[in-house]
Parts: structure tokens; C-alpha cells; sequence
């Protein structure tokens, strides 16, 4: 069963009512920013992004990371090799100094005794 709004218009009248009002929002969208660049008047002096464009099919093309070459993953490696080589180093430091401290503190030292 169709809607009875739709049914009593005509499909002419509703596309011809359809079109008069986006040429009415237009208007409005152009009077805003005409209001815009009143009050932002440099704006006029930037250049606008495009947004990407779509491909034959219809679906947008993704930008490409630059791959690393050979010297830039070695380089990578170097440092993340002394990064894990400096943490591995800190953490036995801070391993090794709770140890002493649990070793000179003689109420966890008898604990560990009767173990």
C-alpha cells in the first residue's frame, strides 16, 4: 500500500518540489558563506583541499607509505637493540637493589630463614 501523500502527487510534481527546494537550500549556503567570508576575509586567500579522488570503480585510492630501505632497517635495528639492551639492564639493576635491600632489612631476612 503506498503512502497516501505520495500517491495524491504525481512523480513530476515531487521531483519539481524537490528540486525547488535544494535550490532554496543553496541559496542559503551561499548567503552563509558570503556571511563567512565577510567576517573571515583572509579565508578567500586559501587554497581549498579537494578530497581524494575516486577511482574508476568507485572506491577511493589509499596514499602509500614509503617502504624502508635496506640501511634505514638496519639503523632501526641498532636502536631498538640498545633501547631492550639499556631496559634489560635496568631492570636487573632495580632487581639486584631490591634484593640488598631485602637482605640487610633483618625482619625479612629471618623470614626468609625459617623457609
Amino acid at each position: 500500500m503506498a503512502k497516501p501523500g505520495i500517491s495524491q502527487l504525481a512523480q513530476g510534481d515531487l521531483r519539481k518540489y524537490a528540486v525547488l527546494g535544494a535550490e532554496a537550500r543553496l541559496l542559503q549556503l551561499a548567503e552563509e558563506a558570503a556571511a563567512i567570508y565577510r567576517a573571515f576575509p583572509e579565508l578567500r586567500d586559501r587554497e581549498v583541499t579537494q578530497p581524494s579522488k575516486a577511482t574508476s570503480n568507485g572506491r577511493q585510492t589509499r596514499r602509500r607509505r614509503r617502504t624502508m630501505t635496506a640501511a634505514e632497517r638496519k639503523a632501526v635495528s641498532a636502536r631498538m637493540r640498545k633501547y631492550w639492551a639499556g631496559r634489560r639492564a635496568a631492570k636487573t639493576v632495580a632487581s639486584n637493589a631490591a634484593r640488598q635491600t631485602l637482605s640487610t632489612d633483618g625482619v625479612q631476612s629471618q623470614a626468609r630463614k625459617k623457609r
